[in-house]
Parts: structure tokens; sequence; C-alpha cells
């Protein structure tokens, strides 16, 4: 165990424990963060500031909180928060995930300053999933909610977890559907997870947590519902996510921000269209007359991810370079080393790996799809092959 870990007690590396305590500073939020990281190169760098190198960067009290903590990390006073919230962190069974970590999402890294920390309740594991974003008005119409129901029982159930934002309207109905089809869902979350908002999705965010879902947030213990927190969320929807699909939305509302980001981050974006009359088809209507993908059915949307998918690879570095050996050990989980022996070199079909692994179908599904996006199988007549 490490020094800071060590006096900490806790099993969370050095830097992940650094950077909580440094989040806690009054005036260090994302953007402040990654301004430091691009000056010092890592948040452990700050513990070896002198003092002239910290009052360049913390003001006032903030400055004294820092070096108090440089100096003796677990006496001071910062270091005593910092003890508060490891042990509410257990309380609560909530996992820290650092962007240095191995384990942190490959797509979430690739935007702009993405989130220093997450904090995740339920089951880490669907992190590793493909991701659709699924997201709308919080007061939509009846179509509206039964289509949001429908897409996300039948997204899921082709292996894609769907991601939301638990607000009310769509986004309930997307995690509700997903739910319904036996499938994994991710609750973004604009709080701290300790506080779930709106307080009406309170029932579903546990039943996301009973079904192995996750709730994911960058917001600490303790943070409530404030205005600027949600666009900041919106980023992380989309940012997951291999596609972001809009259901229903006004001319002016949150999820065409989400749909923004998504275009800015390289993400597909999809739009279900809707009656000229109804205002809250005007946001969908007007995405496609942008260039979003008009979809009337899943099989639109996964036949656009699938035909992504080697697109992304490529843009995300994913492939390794030498063609002597493309199945790398980093990033790919036991389960779906295990996967690739069963399907060698050869083409083999879902039937086929399905009898081999004795492997759910949808789970089969899932790691499959997460292998295609990491670049390592392409999907071909008869089935799935590895790339050579």
């Amino acid at each position: 165990m490490s020094r800071i870990a060590s006096d900490f007690c806790s099993k969370l590396p050095d830097s992940t424990l650094v950077t909580l305590a440094l989040l806690q500073l009054q005036g260090v939020g994302c953007a402040k963060y990654w301004q430091l990281m691009q000056r010092f190169g890592s948040a452990m760098a700050l513990l070896h500031l002198d003092e002239y190198q910290r009052a360049q960067v913390f003001n006032g009290d903030v400055k004294n909180l820092w070096a108090s903590f440089c100096s003796n990390p677990l006496s001071s006073k910062l270091g005593e928060k910092l003890q508060r919230i490891l042990s509410d962190l257990i309380d609560l069974n909530i996992e820290l995930l650092a962007y240095d970590d191995i384990n942190y999402p490959e797509l979430l890294k690739q935007i702009s300053r993405p989130p220093a920390l997450l904090y995740l309740r339920g089951n880490s594991s669907c992190l590793e999933l493909p991701q659709i974003a699924m997201v709308g008005s919080r007061r939509p119409t009846p179509v509206g909610l039964n289509n949001a129901n429908n897409f996300a029982q039948e997204l899921v159930q082709q292996g894609f977890a769907i991601t939301s934002g638990l607000a009310l309207g769509i986004d309930a109905a997307a995690h509700a559907g997903a739910l319904r089809g036996d499938g994994k869902t991710l609750a973004v979350l604009g709080t701290g997870l300790d506080c779930v908002y709106p307080r009406q999705n309170q029932q579903l965010a546990e039943k996301i947590l009973a079904e192995e879902g996750l709730l994911v947030s960058e917001f600490s213990l303790g943070c409530g519902a404030r205005p600027g927190n949600f666009p900041q969320r919106n980023r992380i929807i989309s940012g997951l996510s291999v596609g972001v699909l809009v259901v229903e939305a006004a001319a002016k509302s949150g999820s065409l921000i989400t749909a923004r980001l998504a275009a800015e981050q390289g993400r597909e974006v999809f739009a279900l269209p809707g009656s000229i009359h109804c205002p809250v088809s005007h946001g969908c209507n007007g995405l496609i007359r942008q260039g979003a993908t008009l979809v009337e059915s899943t099989e639109q949307i996964i036949d656009e991810i699938h035909g992504l998918l080697a697109f992304k690879s490529e843009q995300l570095s994913l492939l390794p370079s030498s063609t002597s050996e493309l199945v790398p050990e980093k990033g790919i989980s036991t389960e779906q080393q295990q996967l690739l022996h069963y399907m060698g070199y050869d083409v083999a079909s879902l039937d086929t790996l399905a009898e081999r692994s004795a492997m759910d179908t949808g789970v089969l599904l899932a790691e499959l799809m997460a292998l295609e996006l990491t670049g390592v199988i392409s999907q071909v007549a008869g089935g799935y092959l590895r790339v050579k």
C-alpha cells in the first residue's frame, strides 16, 4: 500500500486520493483541474509545489489548506474531510474511478475535459458494455413514452446498454424499457450519488441497482441539483455512448444540448421524427434537418452503429500497430479473451459461440459488441471473425 493510501487506510491509489482532495478545494472544478494537469502533468505533482507556485495556483485560504495537506495529509483539515468522504463512500458502497485508471471508459477519455473522477454505485462492469444514450422531453407525449420504452427494450436485447439521465419523461421510460428487456442501464446523475434527483425517480434508481445496473456521477457526495450541473452531466451521457437517440424534444431543451455534445464528440446522433404540429417533435425534426440520422426502428440504429465500429476503433487508436497479433491483453476482459479462444480464427456463428461458451444470448451479444467496438473482431456473413 502506498504512503498516502496507507495513511488513510484506503485501497485507492495515491493519485486518486490526491485528485479527490484537490477537487474538494473551492474553485477547483473540472475546468480548473485540467488546467492544472496541463501545467503540472499530474495530481501528484501538485504535492511538491513550492510556496511561490502554490501562490500562483491557489488564493488565500485555499492555498493554506493545500499547503497543510501537502505537509501532513492525515492531520490537515482537508485530510479530515477526505477521511469523512472515504467513510461515506464505504457506507454507501460507492466506487471511485479516476481518469488514469485502466478501467476508465475509453470513449469517455476522448471528450474534451472528461471527469477527473467518476463516482459509481452498482455494477461497474456496465461501463464495459457498448452503450446507446436515449434522451428526450421531461413532458413527453404518450407516443413518445411508448417509443422510448420499446426502443430501449429492443436495443438491450441486441446487446447494448441504455444510458440516460434519470430525468422524468423520456429518460425514465428509457431506463424502464431497458429493465423490461432484462438488460443493463446506466443512469448519469447531475447530483451526488447520495441524493437522487428528481425524488420521484428514487424508486427507479433503486430498481436499476437491484437489476445490476449502474448509477454514475462526477459530483461529490452531498452535491444537490444545481442548474449548471445538468449540461455538465449531459456530456458524460453522450461521452459514454457510441450514439445518442433523441426521442422527443422541444425546440429549446437539454436534450438538444446532449445531441450537440454528441456531434462534437464524434458520436452518431439519431432522432425519431414527429408531427409538425407537436411541440415536442420540433427539436427532433430540427436535428434531422441539421444532419441527424432519421430512424424509425432499432434495426436502423444497429445497422448504423455496426458501420461505425471500425471507424471508431481507428479514431480511438484501439487497434494495435503490429499485424502479427491483433488481440491486445490490455482492455480485454477475461471473459472476452475466453470468447476469442472459442472463436478461433475462422468465421463463427452466434449459435456456435453460444454452444461453445454456454453464455446467455444477451450476455454473449454484449461481449461480441464490446469486442467489435475495440476492433478485435468484425461481423461478417455467417457470423463473427477475428481481425487478422
